[in-house]
């Protein structure tokens, strides 16, 4: 685990910090890519060596990786324990931080955002990034005109806001079962938890999508990796896979039914320009 304070000088007094998820060395074109974004945009960060599957705290055959709604593949396991050395440091602070992978865009407002945000006390977390799928949001703004509650979230773990009581509360889940960081992310919902819009961020295997090219290589270490077999299992494990997974299901049907009439379902899409 290494956590590594980068200054980029603009932003000196930005009440927010920035934790960037990255590899000098297993990542180095995602790294320099960016340390150009965040110095063009003006924010200091700080560097977050990632987790590998082969540097698990906890082995990935380890029965704290069966109780989501399938086995997770090694390289998700150490996803999350990377965003949990994010999720520590923003959990000992007083102040909301920024979360980001190395494969995300931010858009060039995404500094002004935060330096306003910051100054808003009444929030737990806020996703900044979209990708390809649609979510359930208010219609209504929250807080300031870009925001909207959130109910149902289908993104990734890529770009987003956490605030210290947030990041306690995602500890605790993560406490004794393992799960996908995004999974975890999207359990949090209603009061507090809020969407873009339009979103500041996305990563690079949707620039296609969003009508702009990609500003690396594109290759990702999960979908590489095949899913643990079922099979291989216990009967009564894939049992408790199949009843999380009906109840995660019911869970979204009823935000429809209790937020449906006053929320958009939708997919946020991204002012291209903003990238540019």
């Amino acid at each position: 685990m290494c956590l590594s304070p980068m200054t980029n000088n603009f932003f000196s007094d930005l009440a927010m910090q920035v934790y960037l998820i990255s590899s000098k060395v297993l990542s180095s074109d995602r790294f320099r890519f960016q340390q150009e974004q965040l110095a063009r945009l003006g924010l200091e960060y700080v560097l977050i060596d990632p987790v590998t599957p082969v540097s698990l705290s906890i082995p990935a055959n380890h029965s704290y990786w069966w109780r989501w709604q399938r086995p997770l593949r090694p390289v998700e396991c150490a996803i999350l324990q990377s965003h949990q050395i994010a999720w520590r440091a923003i959990a000992q602070s007083s102040f909301p931080s920024m979360v980001i992978e190395d494969d995300i865009l931010l858009s060039k407002d995404t500094a002004v955002f935060l330096d306003s945000l910051s100054r808003h006390g009444n929030a737990r977390m806020v996703i900044l990034e979209t990708r390809g799928r649609k979510k359930l949001f208010s219609r209504r703004a929250e807080l300031r005109p870009s925001l909207r509650m959130l109910y149902v979230n289908r993104s990734g773990a890529a770009a987003y806001v956490l605030w210290p009581s947030t990041a306690k509360q995602l500890l605790r889940m993560t406490a004794n079962r393992g799960l996908l960081a995004d999974a975890a992310l999207g359990n949090l919902k209603g009061n507090g938890v809020y969407q873009v819009i339009p979103p500041l961020a996305f990563q690079a295997d949707c620039c296609q999508r969003y009508g702009l090219m990609a500003p690396f290589s594109l290759s990702s270490s999960v979908s590489s990796v095949s899913r643990p077999r079922s099979d291989d299992y216990s009967y009564w494990l894939r049992l408790q896979w199949i009843a999380r997974r009906i109840f995660a299901q019911a869970s979204i049907a009823f935000s429809f039914v209790a937020h449906g009439l006053g929320s958009s379902y939708e997919e946020p899409l991204p002012r291209p320009c903003d990238f540019r």
